[in-house]
């Protein structure tokens, strides 16, 4: 019925900088990323995200994004500092 897969879980505070979400990981075979509030924070692949290039998670409380990717994860505001969760699978 369900087979055991470890995970890792994190909170990280974003800003108007590009921040670090999660280093490289080979082996993640998927990770969810979570807003905790109601800052809008841009997802990206690189420190080179922007406001303008990176994939919106809404600025609401809950509101996720789930998805597969071996690589550095980085998340951007617009300027206020925004607290997000993330769960990752390997």
């Amino acid at each position: 019925m369900f087979q055991f897969q470890a995970f890792q879980t994190n909170q990280v505070t974003i800003t108007g900088t590009a921040t670090q979400i999660v280093a490289a990981f080979s082996s993640r075979s998927g990770i969810v990323i979570t807003n905790l509030g109601t800052t809008d924070v841009y997802i990206g692949e690189n420190a080179n995200v922007t406001t303008s290039t990176g994939h919106l998670l809404p600025g609401t409380k809950g509101a996720s994004l789930s998805f597969s990717a071996t690589g550095a994860i980085y998340g951007i505001t617009g300027g206020s500092s925004q607290a997000i969760s993330y769960l990752q699978t390997n």
